[in-house]
């Protein structure tokens, strides 16, 4: 048990049990060093220990570089890549910074994620 983190112990049980019943959420954990984001990161990990999940660690240093995260959060799904249609794949290449200098639209890498997450959820059953 977290102590004085009741609040965001439940909000985050709240949010792993939405996902348990279908729905699709991201937990972001923010704050300044030292206050226990970790503790709170390590309780939603135990809580989620039934479930499939994904996760990364964002670093101040790349917060203004578009799709920063995005390759640590691929990397379990990327096998899928060349899978999906033609724009997704680009789309996720290019945020990634393999295929040129063009920066594809949110929308498309945002299908191309879920497509991605998609198929590894459904090969990892």
């Amino acid at each position: 048990m977290l102590v004085g983190r009741s609040s965001e112990s439940a909000q985050i049980d709240r949010l792993l049990n939405e996902v348990r019943e279908g729905a699709g959420l991201a937990l972001a954990v923010l704050g300044e060093p030292g206050i226990g984001k970790t503790a709170l990161l390590q309780h939603a990990e135990r809580q989620a220990a039934d479930m499939k999940r994904l996760s990364i660690v964002g670093v101040a240093a790349e917060a203004a570089l578009p799709y920063a995260g995005l390759n640590e959060l691929l990397r379990p799904v990327l096998w899928g890549l060349e899978a999906l249609p033609a724009r997704q794949s680009r789309a996720i290449k290019l945020a990634l910074g393999a295929g040129g200098m063009m920066r594809p639209t949110r929308w498309l890498c945002m299908q191309a994620c879920w497509r991605c997450w998609r198929r590894w959820h459904r090969a990892s059953r």
